[in-house]
Formats: structure tokens, C-alpha cells, sequence
């Protein structure tokens, strides 16, 4: 996947997001003011009002979790053929590279530690 795709992947996918936030806050305030209505009507009671929208809440919490699993595992799948890190994977990357790094710098501050005293031995050798 080229890059501009990945980039309008990502853009079309935060749009959706966006668009569901929306309809969330919509829905919620639409819900609301039916239940309101249903109270003035006599319809409900404001305990049943009040019970109606924390189940129609608690349906909405669920459903906004599977969903984004959903997309989560969708997303994992799409890259996934593409063969990137994970962010924790690329932490634990960044630090062997940094160990190994820092174990090299020992390794040659203790070469040349040895060098010059080999050089010196090989002198008084001749």
C-alpha cells in the first residue's frame, strides 16, 4: 500500500469516526427529548424515562466497543499484509537497538583500551 493511500485510508476512516461521534451526540439528544415527551405525555413515569435511557446508554457503550474492535482487528489486518510494527513493538525495538549500540561503544572503548598496549608489545618484540 503506497503511501497516499495509507494517508487516505486513514483520513476516510477518521471522517467515519467523526460522522458516528456526530450521530451519537444526535441520537442521544433526540432520545432525550422523546423520552421528555413521553414523560409530559404520561407515557412514562421519570423512573421508567430515567431507566430507558441508561439501557438505550449501556446498549450504545457495547455497541460502540464491538465496533471498535471490529475496526481495530480490520485495520490490524489491512497493515498487517503490509508488515508494520506495533507501537509496542517498535518501543521494544528502539531499546536493543540502544543496548546494542551502547554495547558496542564498551566493545571499542575496550579495543582500544587493548591496542595500543598489543602495539607497544609487538614494538619490543622486534
Amino acid at each position: 500500500m503506497s503511501q497516499t493511500e495509507e494517508t487516505n485510508m486513514l483520513e476516510m476512516l477518521k471522517r467515519t469516526v467523526f460522522a458516528g461521534i456526530g450521530a451519537a451526540v444526535t441520537t442521544k439528544e433526540r432520545v432525550e427529548s422523546i423520552l421528555q415527551e413521553w414523560v409530559e405525555q404520561g407515557k412514562l413515569t421519570k423512573e421508567e424515562a430515567a431507566k430507558m435511557a441508561n439501557k438505550i446508554a449501556e446498549d450504545g457503550k457495547k455497541e460502540f466497543e464491538r465496533s471498535r474492535e471490529e475496526i481495530s482487528q480490520n485495520l490490524q489486518k489491512a497493515f498487517g499484509r503490509e508488515k508494520y510494527v506495533s507501537e509496542e513493538e517498535y518501543g521494544k525495538l528502539e531499546a536493543r537497538v540502544a543496548m546494542l549500540e551502547a554495547a558496542e561503544a564498551v566493545r571499542q572503548k575496550e579495543e582500544a583500551k587493548t591496542k595500543p598496549a598489543a602495539k607497544s608489545a609487538s614494538k619490543k618484540d622486534s
